[in-house]
């Protein structure tokens, strides 16, 4: 069984801003979480039952599965943990808005939209049709928040992790579905896209996008190129030259393939995540921090990481690099 050495391009990283001095101690913000999170649990909100039930299933999953050796309580956990209580209900309230604007918008266009013929069909059908538009709206929404300097200072809040896990996921800017609305909340509008329908789309995108995250070492390579895996999205969150800006599906790299940003190597696996820029540390820091004016990014060279794979089981092991972060 050979194994072979790759040697992954050097990364600049970037060290954090120091995070402003907090006049509210650490343990009064700890509590302040965990009141927060036991009354949206009885309030029957589900991004608290989401949290039991991650730390109570997933958590134990990735310790017996692990891709990363990292710690449970890894920098910026709390974060993050604010993110899923927080974040998800705002940006689900940021993308109403502009539906609601354009649902009146188009008053004067729907009676000739397909919305009738789409309502026509059931759930089971209607469900896969919204599935292809949204991914590839999904799609070209993710690539412009990539390649427009205003949107990536939005979507750069949810690519600062540079521990993925399961919760990583949750780490998002509220706007973002202000952003998602306006550009994919037309054509769903003409479509006739029901609540049941967005619901089920919802349900399969939230539990699939844990997935992804998770700091799981499955390979599943029976899904290479035709629906998203770890591997795949855990890429696309990568730090190393030659792997950013690539893998934007969230379901389908069939996209990938076809627009030239498909990237999955087969003896390879990323080590570094995380961005080239400043992030503060703390959920509102991060909300506030794309309507700041850019700060200037402060140089430290890290060292390449070497890692060998293994190319009769696909495992790797990789030496442990540390790069400057918050805490």
């Amino acid at each position: 069984m050979s194994t072979a050495t790759l040697e992954p391009p050097a990364v600049v990283w970037y060290r954090h801003p120091a995070p402003p001095k907090r006049r509210v101690p650490n343990w009064l913000i700890t509590a302040a979480l965990v009141v927060l999170a036991v009354a949206l649990f009885f309030a029957g909100v589900g991004a608290a039952g989401g949290l039991v039930l991650g730390f109570a299933v997933l958590t134990p999953i990735e310790r017996l599965f692990r891709r990363h050796e990292q710690r449970v309580r890894r920098p910026g956990l709390r974060t993050d943990l604010f993110h899923l209580l927080l974040s998800g209900f705002a940006a689900t309230a940021c993308l109403i808005v502009p539906v609601v604007i354009w649902t009146v918008l188009l008053i004067p266009v729907m009676p000739f939209a397909p919305a009738t013929w789409f309502a026509s069909l059931s759930l089971w059908v209607q469900a896969p049709i919204a599935l292809l538009v949204q991914e590839f709206l999904g799609y070209w929404v993710h690539r412009l928040q990539h390649g427009v300097p205003f949107l990536w200072r939005f979507h750069a809040v949810h690519h600062s992790s540079q521990q993925l896990d399961w919760l990583s996921g949750a780490r998002l800017h509220p706007m973002e579905g202000a952003v998602i609305g306006a550009v994919a909340g037309p054509a769903l509008l003409l479509l006739g896209v029901g609540p049941a329908t967005l619901g089920v789309l919802g349900a399969v995108t939230s539990a699939w996008g844990v997935l992804l995250h998770m700091n799981v070492r499955w390979r599943m390579r029976w899904l290479d190129g035709i629906w998203s895996s770890p591997d795949f999205h855990h890429w696309h969150h990568s730090n190393h030259d030659g792997a950013r800006n690539r893998n934007f599906a969230g379901f389908l790299p069939i996209l990938d393939r076809l627009f030239g940003t498909y990237h999955l190597p087969w003896d390879e696996r990323p080590t570094v995540y995380g961005i080239n820029e400043p992030m503060p540390d703390g959920w509102w820091w991060q909300v506030a921090h794309p309507f700041r004016r850019p700060a200037l990014a402060v140089p430290a060279v890290a060292e390449p990481t070497s890692f060998s794979v293994d190319r009769g089981t696909g495992s790797a092991a990789a030496s442990d690099v540390s790069p400057c972060s918050s805490a």
